[in-house]
């Protein structure tokens, strides 16, 4: 039996990456190719992301696909996190799904194919990020520990009015208990 058969199912880190922003903030650029395949410092921003799920000791990946998956496929065949290749760290799942608008679309589709086990990180195509995800899977569970109501663990980064970090135009409000961490209002 080999190394990833050994590892139970509920102790296995599982990670939804969504390969599409289901913006039109870069069309016409995104019209036919996927954000999370456009380069940043010459690689494609979804080499950032699976680095850092690699990083995180993801060990389960589920790619979720809407237009152009082909173009993503291709990418992945050719790539270090093929799942064809030995060097890939974690085993990859392609779901592909073209009538998908949205991410409420993709999590009820991901429900009904019953592929999501256990507590999993959902991240985007596009991530860039140097954070171990993982921490944030485990605050999550002693979040679900204390209240089994708790569904959801989101990341948040303060910024300050105007930092780049924001987005202009889109920025949420989010209101939280101080004690709880718990988001009253987004």
């Amino acid at each position: 039996m080999g190394k990833k058969e050994e590892i139970k199912k509920e102790d296995v880190i599982q990670a939804v990456v969504v390969a599409d922003s289901f913006s039109t903030n870069f069309h016409p650029i995104t019209q036919t190719t996927p954000s999370c395949l456009l380069p940043l410092a010459g690689k494609p921003l979804i080499e950032y992301t699976f680095q850092c799920l690699s990083v995180s000791k993801v060990q389960d990946v589920i790619l979720y696909m809407t237009s152009n998956s082909a173009k993503v496929k291709n990418w992945l065949s050719g790539s270090v996190w093929s799942p064809s290749s030995p060097a890939t760290p974690f085993s990859v799942t392609c779901i592909t799904n073209e009538e998908c608008r949205s991410f409420g679309d993709a999590m009820r589709d991901l429900d009904e194919k019953g592929l999501l086990r256990n507590d999993f990180l959902l991240v985007t195509g596009d991530l860039v990020s140097n954070l171990n995800l993982s921490t944030f899977l485990d605050k999550h569970k002693e979040n679900t520990g204390a209240d089994k109501r708790c569904i959801m663990t989101g990341v948040y980064l303060p910024a300050a009015q105007g930092h780049p970090l924001r987005c202009m135009g889109k920025e949420p409000l989010i209101a939280t208990n101080k004690k709880s961490s718990q988001i009253l209002f987004y």
